[in-house]
Formats: structure tokens, sequence, C-alpha cells
């Protein structure tokens, strides 16, 4: 082989590792520190952010789920809205730097936690964007959801006097959020799935 037929190949295998070194870096390889650091940066950089959801509150013996919107905005905070069941659909719950009130039809009021716990619709999600905003998770894993690789991150945080374990699943490509429970002394209080 030529020289300039040798200095070819070293340029083609260079480039060839090149390429397979970033597309390493870009794939689903990422370690759960640094993806969580992608989440963080993705979800804190968010002006304005709504998410559609199906909640489930777990009460012990009864469970209700609702269809939620919650609409996230830097300068005004948090409105989430009740959009099913249709008996509740318009209630909704603001949440600032001041406090929270809930509205419907015409009418405010002060919302209450579940039973045993200070988990509430309104406290569960302002504290989930603000974990993925900030928080360090504790653990994480990748797990197919449907059809789709998602990893999992979960948050300890504490409200009041009770630990919280938040887990969110997140699409690997997007970072959207496909799926939250919040846990309150080991048990599943409340689930989340996101459209």
């Amino acid at each position: 082989m030529s020289v300039t037929g040798n200095k070819m190949s070293v340029r083609k295998i260079t480039a060839l590792a090149l390429c397979l070194v970033m597309l390493c870096g870009c794939s689903s390889g990422i370690s759960g520190d640094a993806f969580a650091a992608r989440i963080a940066e993705h979800y804190s950089s968010q002006e304005r952010l709504t998410l559609t959801m199906s909640a489930t509150f777990d009460h012990g013996e009864t469970f209700d789920t609702y269809a939620l919107r919650h609409v996230y905005d830097a300068n005004d905070g948090h409105i989430i809205e009740v959009l099913a069941p249709a008996d509740l659909a318009g209630l909704r719950t603001y949440i600032t730097a001041e406090g929270s009130a809930i509205s419907y039809d015409g009418m405010i009021f002060h919302p209450g936690a579940l039973p045993g716990t200070y988990a509430s619709p309104i406290s569960v999600l302002p504290e989930l964007l603000r974990c993925w905003s900030a928080e360090i998770p504790g653990a994480y894993y990748d797990e197919d959801c449907t059809g789709k690789t998602c990893r999992m991150l979960e948050y300890q945080t504490h409200i009041e006097s009770e630990l919280w374990t938040v887990r969110t699943w997140f699409d690997r490509e997007t970072y959207g959020a496909t799926q939250s429970e919040v846990y309150v002394g080991g048990v599943r209080v409340i689930t989340i799935t996101y459209d």
C-alpha cells in the first residue's frame, strides 16, 4: 500500500472512531447523572410549560381519577385545572409565591391534603417540576414504556415533615415526562400519566 493510501486509511479510521464516540455520547447509554442534568436543564429553562395528564389519588380505600392540565409560568406561578370528571371540570387551583387558592364557578376556597399526608394535587404537581428542575436523583434505571425506552429518575424530597419519594419516567429522546408516582411513607398516594 502506498504512503498516500495509508494516510487515507488512517483518516478514515480516525473519522469513523470519532463518529462512534459521538454516537455513543448521544445514545441512550448516557449515565443517569448526565441524563438527570439534562432533565434539570430542560425543565429549569422553561419560562412556560403546559402538561396534560391523568392523575389517580389513592385515599386508602378509594381512588379518585382526574384529567388535569398543569400550566406553569415563571412569572405567574402554577395553574392546575380539572378537565374531568365533568362535574368538576373548570375547577382551577392557582399557586403563587404568595400562596394558593382554588376557584370554581366563581367561588374561591383553600385546598386540603389527602388523609394522613400533606400530599394534595396542588402540592404534588409543583413539587414534581421543582424536583425535575433542581434535584439530583437518588436512583435511576431504564425501562420499556409502551415500545420506547424511558429512564426513571427517583427523587427524595421533604414536604413539611414528610419524606416523599417521587418517581418519574422520562422519554430518552424528548425528555418529556411519561409517568410519575408519589410515595409517602412507602405507600403510593398519587399516580400520574402524561398525555
